[in-house]
């Protein structure tokens, strides 16, 4: 209880923590279908984030590793007709996001691509989950986004702005069901965004042929036309 007390006495933290909040809340999805390798490469970055600084050297030898982690993680899986895949596609674009973000935090500078990093995670982590567990996750994921965007402009406690969120959520409500009500739905289980469908169907002759249990009608029109290399078969074998 008195953690919890501290907690909502809280005041504002600086833009990286923020930030930090932020990029943590989107990246938890995307941990669940990250390669090993990247995970062995959000591990080295962590170490070199505790370093008080940061050379350039340092930055390189982290690229690197990030590199060599993404092609590792999809060397196994790679080729031309995988590649034309939407899944394969976001999996790449996801990680080199990864990647980007990092290089970026480790030189504790914050511009607007550090910025919209927690929204494309968020964005490209619904190609991964469709679910109701994922859709209650976003909803609070967005939340905190809207929370942290407060809080980084108002000096109060956490409490304060918590409350403060919360009426806007609240007002907002009426505007979703509205939204949710009259705009069209859009489906991605069936929309391939341009990419090869994953789902191949074969078809071809069996060796039998079926008729009509109807009466037939003569007729003169020439249906098809079969030419021999030798001698025509006999009739029974046609």
């Amino acid at each position: 209880m008195q953690f919890l007390t501290r907690l909502l006495s809280t005041r504002k933290p600086t833009l990286q923590q923020l930030l930090d909040i932020a990029i943590v809340l989107a990246l938890i999805p995307h941990l669940f279908v990250l390669k090993s390798f990247m995970f062995f490469y959000l591990f080295i970055v962590l170490l070199y984030m505790r370093k008080e600084t940061v050379k350039t050297k340092d930055t390189i030898i982290v690229l690197m590793i990030g590199l060599l982690s993404i092609a590792l993680s999809f060397f196994s899986s790679y080729n031309f007709s995988d590649f034309s895949r939407m899944q394969f596609f976001v999996s790449i674009v996801s990680s080199l996001l990864i990647l980007a973000f990092t290089l970026q935090r480790l030189t504790r500078e914050i511009n607007s691509y550090l910025k919209a990093t927690p929204a494309m995670l968020l964005l490209l982590s619904f190609f991964f989950f469709d679910t109701i567990s994922m859709l209650i996750y976003s909803v609070f994921t967005f939340f905190v986004f809207v929370l942290l965007s407060i809080w980084a402009r108002m000096d109060s406690t956490l409490k304060e702005v918590l409350k403060f969120t919360s009426s806007l959520f609240l007002l907002s409500l009426p505007a979703v069901v509205i939204l949710f009500i009259v705009f069209p739905r859009i489906a991605f289980d069936k929309a391939d965004f341009g990419f090869k469908d994953e789902k191949y169907w074969a078809s071809g002759y069996d060796g039998s042929m079926y008729v009509s249990d109807k009466a037939f009608v003569g007729s003169k029109k020439t249906v098809m036309e079969v030419f021999f290399k030798t001698a025509v078969p006999p009739q029974e074998k046609l």
